[in-house]
């Protein structure tokens, strides 16, 4: 599938309340990575966004709650027009 469509897909299930989750890539076991990501770990959708700048983005939750995304684009690192 073509990723603008996929795109625009996940942000209607998204605005429909659907229940979603992804998995991050499993090639390295479940070490926690460079930018705190969990290996091989399911995570849940919470939300889509797209900045003024074309940038996509998903907004994934740790249902095991221990290790925070910090690489670009995390909480810390966004501007105010990047948050709203």
């Amino acid at each position: 599938m073509e990723n603008d469509k996929l795109w625009k897909e996940i942000d209607v299930m998204n605005s429909k309340q659907w229940v979603m989750t992804s998995i991050s890539d499993c090639s390295e076991g479940i070490n926690i990575g460079k930018y705190n990501l969990v290996g091989c770990h399911l995570w849940g959708l919470m939300a889509t966004k797209q900045l003024k700048d074309g940038t996509k983005l998903l907004k994934l939750r740790n249902p095991w709650g221990y290790s925070i995304y910090n690489g670009p684009y995390s909480f810390d690192k966004l501007t105010d027009d990047q948050r709203d």
